[in-house]
This record gives structure tokens, C-alpha cells and sequence, in this order.
């Protein structure tokens, strides 16, 4: 009895291949060739101005909705691998890469340690835990900063 629904569903998508989406409509996938030259991903925030930023395996990324800016060693980040960027109040991003190599983003310029001493200062503590049953899988991550000063380099 199986078959005989398969086969009007074969014939169905054989001649009407438009009724069956293979893409959630509306959904755009960014490559290289956009500009998001990057492997893998690790974190996606949004700003109050409405910019996307995306830490990657190969630097920042700052998505105006059209076109990508990249920030890597060219810019000042002294480590590629941006685990976290977190949009402040104040208008700048503070960027978290692999290592603890600590930088902001204020005005368009990577400001990294060689520029401000006081993010020397900072220890980064990473707790995860995670949990698998079957085919499901939660993950927490916990990201603590200690000792942070924040000091404006616009003195």
C-alpha cells in the first residue's frame, strides 16, 4: 500500500520540480566570492547600528547587509582566530581570539595590546560542558573575563 503513495509523489516531483524547495526561501549563503573568505565560523553578533559581525578561523568580519569588511593581522589582530566580538555601548567591539590576544575595534582600527597595555592584564577562563543523548546534543559555554580595565585610548 506504501508504494502506491510513492509513485504519485515520484511522478509528482519528476514534473513539477518547482513545488519542491530545496532552499528555505529567503535564505542567502555568503561565500567567498561575497567576501566571507572563512572555513569555519565561531560567533555572529549584531550592533546597534545594524553591522553583523562574524568571528571566523580567518579574522573578523563586519556585514553591512551588501558587502564584507575583513579584519585580520593586516588590521592589528595579532591572532586570526576570532572566538568572540562582543558590540559595546560605547559604539566599539571588544574582540576575543584564540589565545588570549585581546583587542577592540573603535573607529574602523584594531587597538591590540601593543597599543593598550591594560588588555595584558586580562585572564580568560573557558568552562564548557556538554550533554548527548541519541541525536540530540546541548552544549554551555561559559566565557569569564577577570581583571579587565577598560581605559579610553582617546586621552
Amino acid at each position: 500500500m506504501k508504494n502506491l503513495y510513492d509513485f504519485p509523489s515520484f511522478l509528482l516531483i519528476l514534473f513539477f520540480p518547482f513545488l519542491s524547495i530545496a532552499q528555505i526561501p529567503g535564505l542567502v549563503n555568503y561565500s567567498e566570492e561575497d567576501g566571507l573568505n572563512s572555513s569555519y565560523t565561531y560567533t555572529i553578533n549584531q550592533d546597534d547600528n545594524g553591522f553583523i559581525w562574524i568571528g571566523s578561523d580567518n579574522g573578523l568580519f563586519r556585514f553591512d547587509g551588501k558587502e564584507f569588511k575583513q579584519y585580520n593581522k593586516k588590521n592589528g589582530l595579532k591572532n586570526i582566530d576570532v572566538l568572540g566580538c562582543n558590540p559595546l555601548s560605547n559604539g566599539e567591539n571588544f574582540i576575543m581570539p584564540y589565545l588570549s590576544d585581546f583587542a577592540y575595534l573603535k573607529n574602523g582600527k584594531v587597538i591590540n595590546s601593543d597599543h593598550n597595555k591594560e588588555l595584558r592584564k586580562l585572564k580568560f577562563n573557558h568552562n564548557s560542558a556538554s550533554y548527548s543523548s541519541g541525536d540530540h546534543f546541548l552544549s554551555i559555554t561559559s566565557i569569564i573575563l577577570k581583571n579587565f580595565l577598560y581605559t579610553d585610548m582617546a586621552k
